[in-house]
């Protein structure tokens, strides 16, 4: 523990990590927030801060995660990731060591304009990173918000985190303020309305609605509940897993004694030329799926693997 914003602080070696057992536990439907106090040591690659998840190669990531990304804080709610997820990254950094308010805003909307990312109080300038969110985000195995480390993932080293609320509603830009700013929403308040200024206005209209206004807010369990009606129409779909490439490539090296970060020379994807039938046909293992309109794909696997009735041996038996 080190002197925090407020009182002390859980400082961080990228190894340890704080687990709180209950709340938290939010399905895609459900508006949420999060708002926590971080001191960033130096310009991170990558770290996270906080998430309610499984590693990616245990069950693809599925939950929400707050991270910092290439300096830049990234929130993302995901199903399965890179496939079907919402994610937003700020465009700007994250400030380095020094104190950081940052707040994240959800609205259950299952679309990454639900989501907002606000650094010291005020909403950040973001790119979307992904927008297909179909599924729910629980069921991946975690039963606790973590803070600071994930398995199999670069944890918070160095990081300080402080006062960490969870909200199981949507908080509204000015009550963000008022977190960054204890004094700010009270101000406001005192207010008349024809003395506010227009971005006040903008702030408190927003927060009447969602706190004081009766019809708004039977509006919103209404929105909630037929969101909720459809998602579970949409997992009993049955699905089948299939592969799409990437809207931009991503580049591939030749790695140096096997170093992830030793990269060598660029390499593209490709196939033998024996398996290329058409001309036209990329050099990919889509072309070696195709062969003669006389001979289906669908029978040649089928005849490979079909045991031979005398030696009880496939025919593509191997070590393993």
């Amino acid at each position: 523990m080190v002197t925090g914003r407020i009182g002390q602080a859980l400082k961080l070696s990228g190894e340890n990590t704080i687990s709180v057992p209950t709340g938290g536990d939010f399905t895609r439907h459900q508006p949420f927030s999060l708002d926590v106090w971080i001191e960033v040591p130096d310009d991170k690659d990558r770290a996270v801060i906080l998430h309610r998840s499984k590693s990616w190669t245990d069950a693809g990531s599925r939950g929400y995660e707050l991270l910092i990304e290439e300096g830049r804080l990234t929130a993302a709610l995901i199903h399965f990731w890179p496939g079907n997820a919402i994610a937003i990254r700020t465009r700007e950094k994250v400030p380095m060591q020094r104190w950081v308010h940052v707040a994240l805003t959800y609205d259950g909307s299952s679309r990454a304009g639900g989501l907002t990312l606000y650094l010291d109080g005020r909403a950040a300038n973001r790119d979307v990173v992904r927008d297909n969110l179909s599924k729910e985000i629980t069921g991946g195995g975690a039963t606790t918000l973590d803070v600071g480390q994930r398995f199999r993932d670069r944890g918070f080293k160095g990081g300080v985190v402080d006062e960490l609320k969870v909200f199981d509603r949507c908080l509204t830009s000015v009550e963000v303020l008022q977190l960054h700013d204890p004094d700010y929403l009270t101000q406001c308040l005192q207010l008349t309305w024809d003395e506010l200024n227009a971005a006040q206005r903008q702030q408190i209209l927003p927060y009447y609605l969602a706190n004081h206004d009766a019809t708004h807010g039977e509006l919103q369990l209404e929105l909630k509940r037929r969101r909720e009606a459809l998602g579970a129409f949409v997992e009993g779909i049955p699905e089948v897993m299939v592969m799409r490439e990437m809207p931009q490539p991503r580049a591939t090296y030749v790695l140096r004694r096997g170093a992830y970060d030793a990269r060598g020379a660029v390499v593209e994807r490709g196939s033998a030329n024996c398996c290329r039938t058409r001309r036209a046909s990329p050099m990919n293992c889509v072309s070696c799926g195709r062969c003669s309109p006389r001979q289906s794909t669908t029978i040649r696997p089928s005849l490979s693997f079909r045991p031979d009735r005398r030696s009880r041996v496939g025919h593509r038996s191997g070590p393993g």
